[in-house]
């Protein structure tokens, strides 16, 4: 999940992580290009929020993919500048 959904400037993402696993978080533009990589490490159990700064990116929809372990979700993002 994330709040400010749409954004200008940057957002904050939260989710968790229910047993120790590798976790990845990353956004793609609607070309499915990787435009910024958040999270790529093992990480304990626990709830986190990670924090996104899209300046420099034109308005549109990105797409957050998150993955830790076996469980995959995928999130639009909408930046309106």
């Amino acid at each position: 999940q994330n709040y400010p959904n749409p954004f200008a400037t940057s957002t904050a993402i939260e989710f968790d992580v229910p047993t120790t696993a590798d976790v990845r978080v990353a956004v793609f533009d609607i070309l499915g290009r990787e435009v910024v990589r958040l999270v790529s490490e093992q990480r304990q159990a626990g709830s986190y929020k990670e924090n996104w700064n899209a300046d420099g990116l034109a308005s549109g929809v990105y797409f957050l993919r998150m993955e830790a372990g076996d469980f995959t979700a995928v999130k639009s993002l909408t930046v309106v500048k």
